[in-house]
């Protein structure tokens, strides 16, 4: 049975993957109860409720891999990276690449800097995926762009609620952008040799059918473990 691995998977893991998640949201989905008492207080949305979380193993990635050298056949990760620190994120692929087995797989799916670019450039007026766009003054593309970077929600002209300062206490906000060459250049780095750009749910493992999400603004990368690091 082939070991395939989740980092950061949030309630979209598989319920035969190994998903790991050190969310606050993740270990509050364990417990409705919890999760009831959230959504009374207006400190979590509604839909909280309506969340159907696989089976997760609440672990922090920064901290390592709790897996054997070469023990993995594919890891998966998706819109995860971002929020960390790209110090933390070259760590977290060495130990992809330590523990994938000879001709293991890593999928990687992040947020296209390149895509919010031309965005930006084209003033395109669609609203940015997560952006809050109800402020007493009217949003400007410019606003959706620095969203990205910078918490929407906590630079109204309104001062936040009380659920805009939770969210902010407790989530990790995006703490570097990449383009498909950047992110490239970082699995090179770790020592994956073989980087290659894939589609939507283009994979050669067909779970990816089930776990890829916003294809409107994401870029997906594909590397082969050929060898040792260099």
């Amino acid at each position: 049975m082939q070991v395939k691995v989740n980092l950061g998977s949030g309630f979209i893991g598989l319920a035969d993957w190994i998903n790991y998640d050190n969310s606050v949201v993740a270990r509050f989905g364990r417990y409705r109860w919890v999760t009831k008492a959230l959504v009374a207080l207006k400190l979590l949305p509604a839909g909280y409720l309506d969340i159907a979380w696989p089976p997760i193993t609440c672990h922090d990635c920064r901290k390592g891999l709790p897996l054997a050298d070469g023990s993995a056949d594919f890891i998966y990760s998706s819109h995860f990276l971002e929020h960390l620190h790209r110090h933390e994120v070259v760590a977290i692929l060495k130990e992809c690449f330590r523990v994938l087995k000879p001709s293991g797989r890593i999928r990687v799916a992040l947020p296209d800097l390149d895509t919010f670019v031309a965005m930006y450039q084209g003033r395109d007026k669609t609203p940015f995926p997560g952006a809050d766009t109800q402020d007493a003054v009217p949003v400007t593309t410019a606003d959706l762009f620095v969203a990205l970077f910078y918490p929407h929600d906590l630079n109204l002209c309104t001062p936040p609620s009380r659920i805009q300062r939770f969210q902010e206490r407790f989530l990790h906000r995006h703490k570097w952008m990449y383009t498909a060459e950047s992110f490239a250049a970082l699995l090179r780095h770790v020592g994956f040799q073989k980087v290659e750009r894939k589609g939507y749910r283009e994979s050669v493992c067909a779970d990816v059918q089930r776990l890829d999400v916003l294809p409107e603004v994401s870029f997906y990368l594909e590397a082969e473990k050929t060898g040792a690091p260099g």
